[in-house]
Order: structure tokens, then sequence, then C-alpha cells
């Protein structure tokens, strides 16, 4: 076997495993930022640090989060909003050739996908194993939480995944399901439990690491100066709201000084301004570097205005005047989006 690997990607399973405190395989040790690596073994970066392979479901749950890795904090929010475009960029459009490389790479590609009817069937004859590209397919599925249901399966009679996913379109429709069309809030419900079985079962198989300094800023982390969280606990916020069964009343009030630079007296203000008007489980958050966004929650788009105004108020004038507002209400729509519109000048 004559196999290369792109080192972004295998830079982002380096970064995954350390975010789950994994025990780094040999593989993953000494990468390069970019180009590729060679592998005799397709199994290399799925071992443990003494070479044993993964448990099936620690695989499925590192490819699944990969993918989650890339849509959160590499960008992938802005160029898909939905769960069909994040698969099709991943199989359909050619992102595994662009990462894997060489004789006996196979073959990994959507074959069909019938969205009204929810189910699509993507072909592997890849030398990976099926597990972690489970895990990749899922994760596509998962990342922007425009979906009500989703589930992945491996048919090896057929050397394919079939793909069932149901959303508000086409939920009277899908041509899996029995009986009558099922409540928005019990595919919810089903998708709930299907990630809570995944989870668990990730948790049961897991191998013990040695704990080690996160790569980048714990998702509870708190600026010293604003007190505001990450921007990464605010998107973690928002993505578990998505997957509520019934999904709540949100608001985003996102706030800045764009037209003059942010100094250290005006952030603290412009913190201090947003925590006031906090309550219960809402969340002051920053975005960049020179904005912040705070999370409204049981809060419709009228009182989402009010509290927006009450905020100009409790400011200084100088910064009151030079201050600029959005204000992103949201009740169940495609997180993807909403994300997007968060981060967007």
């Amino acid at each position: 076997m004559n196999l290369q690997l792109s080192n972004l990607l295998l830079n982002r399973i380096r970064a995954v495993y350390e975010q789950l405190q994994l025990p780094l395989p040999a593989a993953l040790r000494r990468l390069r930022a970019t180009g590729w690596t060679p592998f005799s073994d397709a199994l290399a970066f799925l071992r443990d640090a003494g070479g044993e392979p993964l448990a099936p479901a620690v695989r499925s749950f590192v490819g699944a989060r990969v993918i989650d890795d890339w849509y959160q904090q590499a960008g992938g929010y802005a160029v898909c909003q939905q769960a069909m475009d994040v698969l099709r960029l991943h199989v359909q459009q050619g992102s595994f050739g662009q990462s894997v490389r060489g004789e006996g790479a196979g073959r990994f590609e959507l074959l069909d996908l019938d969205e009204a009817h929810g189910i699509g069937h993507v072909q592997s004859s890849t030398p990976f194993c099926r597990e972690w590209e489970r895990g990749l397919i899922q994760g596509a599925l998962d990342a922007p939480g425009d979906l009500l249901y989703s589930d992945v399966r491996w048919i090896e009679a057929q050397q394919r995944f079939e793909l069932r996913f149901v959303n508000d379109t086409n939920r009277a429709r899908v041509a899996w399901a029995l009986g009558e069309p099922e409540d928005a809030r019990v595919w919810r419900l089903r998708d709930r439990v299907r990630r809570l079985e995944q989870s668990n079962a990730y948790l049961e198989a897991r191998p013990v690491a040695v704990p080690m300094p996160p790569r980048r800023a714990s998702s509870d982390w708190l600026d010293p100066l604003t007190g505001a969280a990450s921007e990464a606990h605010l998107v973690e916020r928002l993505r578990q709201a998505a997957q509520e069964a019934l999904p709540p009343r949100l608001c985003l009030l996102v706030y800045g000084l764009p037209a003059r630079p942010a100094s250290a007296d005006s952030m603290r203000t412009l913190g201090a301004a947003g925590l006031r008007l906090t309550r219960g489980a809402d969340l002051l958050a920053q975005v960049g570097e020179d904005r912040l966004a705070l999370l409204l929650h049981d809060v419709d788009e009228q009182a989402g205005e009010r509290v927006a105004q009450r905020l100009r108020e409790g400011l200084p004038p100088q910064l009151a005047d030079a201050l600029e507002l959005r204000l992103l209400p949201w009740r169940g729509t495609p997180i993807g989006a909403l994300i997007a519109s968060l981060r967007a000048r």
C-alpha cells in the first residue's frame, strides 16, 4: 500500500485528539504544517500511543469531531449553512481526493441523495476503516444543526453507507419512516437519543490519556478585560439549543465600535454594560477581538430591541453614539446560518 495523507487533514485529526485528551499515536506526533505524509498502514492515525487500534466507537467519534472542528473552527460555517452542502463538499465535490492520494486510495463517493425523501448512499472502497468514515459522514450531517434527525449505517453486502435524514421540509415524506408523519419534537428527541448513545459508546471505549495543555483556549474561558466567555463557548451553547426537542426562542445582540480603535477602557465598559443585562441562562461572549455578543434566552425580536436600547442608554454618550448593534433572532432555523451571521462584519 502506497498512501499519502494531507498534513492539513492530519493536523486537524491531531487537534481533535488533543481536544479529547486521547493519547497520540506515533503517526501524529511529528507533523509538518503542509505537504503530505506517506502511510503503509491505513489505521496508523487511528491507534493509541502503544500502537493498538482504537475501538470502533472511538474511531467514529473522532471522525465526527474532525468535521465538526472544520465547521466550527476553520470557517466551514461560512461556506456551508446546511448539512446537504457539507455532505456534498466533503464527499461529492472531491474533498476526499484532496486529502488522500496514492495507489490503493480507493473511492469515497456520493452515489445518490434524495433530499425529498430523506435518504442517500455513499460508496466506499478505501483502505480506511468504515467506523472512521461513518463518523465523517455523521459529522457532516450534524455540524450545521439544520436537520431534525440523521443516522448513518454501513451495509456490508452492498459496500456502501446508507444515510437517513429528516428536516422540516421532508418530514412528511421520508421514504423509510413508518406510519403517520412524526412531530418535529419527536424527531429531535430521537436524534438526541442517537447522539447520546454514540457519546456513551465513545466514553466507555476511549483510552485514557495523560492530561495535556489545550491547543486553544478552554471553552469556559472568560476574558479578564470584558468578563465575556469565549466565542467557542457561545457556539457550543447555540449548537446545544439547536439539538433540543423544542428549540428555545433566542436573540443574539452583537455589538462593538467598528468606527474607532477598541481601547482597553472602551472594551471594559462595553463588557460591563452587557453583563448588567444578563439574566439566568443569558451569556455574554467575545466575538473576534473587538465585538461582543449577548445571547438572550426566551426573548423575541421586540424584546431584543428593548434590550438593545437599554444597552445603548447604559453607555457613556461618546460610546453610545459610536456603537454598532445587530440583532439576530433565532427560533429553530439552521444554526450554521446564525453562526455565519454572528461572525459577519
